[in-house]
């Protein structure tokens, strides 16, 4: 009964658990800025994500030499409560929640992109702090997450 079974794209849920959520966002702009927040509470009584969460961002935008390249910075950070101890069972290929609470966590994330004409070049980095958590026990997140590289479009 308490297997978790994933049948792309969605979750098969069992009769005992749902996913009932309220989520509220806000966000404020003025200059170059934009200041956003908000969070969600899960109101099963069986949650596989965190039971409540909320998060506050920062956006950045200008243009420099004389508007060729427009550049955009982006700050978050992400509050996550306990949620239901996930399990993975390789062998089988199937995940299962136990009856333990996992920690609460946080994570701290930024992105700097660079766009000129069609090409974008990104820098990236998630869990900047290098917080230890896990979703699924047993496998550790804590590992910043670094990322860069070029998007560019060549047609519309």
């Amino acid at each position: 009964d308490n297997e978790i079974n994933w049948i792309e794209p969605d979750v098969v849920n069992s009769s005992n658990r749902d996913y009932y959520f309220l989520g509220l966002n806000a966000e404020y702009g003025f200059w170059k800025l934009a200041l956003g927040s908000g969070g969600q509470y899960t109101f099963s009584d069986v949650y596989l994500t965190p039971r409540s969460s909320c998060y506050g961002s920062a956006h950045y935008q200008d243009r420099w030499l004389k508007g060729a390249v427009k550049i955009d910075a982006y700050g978050s950070i992400n509050v996550f409560d306990k949620h239901q101890l996930l399990y993975f069972e390789p062998r089988l290929d199937r995940y299962y929640y136990g009856k333990g609470l996992t920690d609460p966590y946080f994570t701290l994330n930024w992105k700097i992109v660079a766009t000129v004409k069609s090409a974008k070049i990104f820098f990236e980095m998630d869990n900047a702090l290098s917080w230890d958590y896990e979703i699924i026990h047993g496998y550790n997140q804590y590992y910043r997450h670094l990322r860069f590289g070029v998007n560019w479009y060549f047609w519309d």
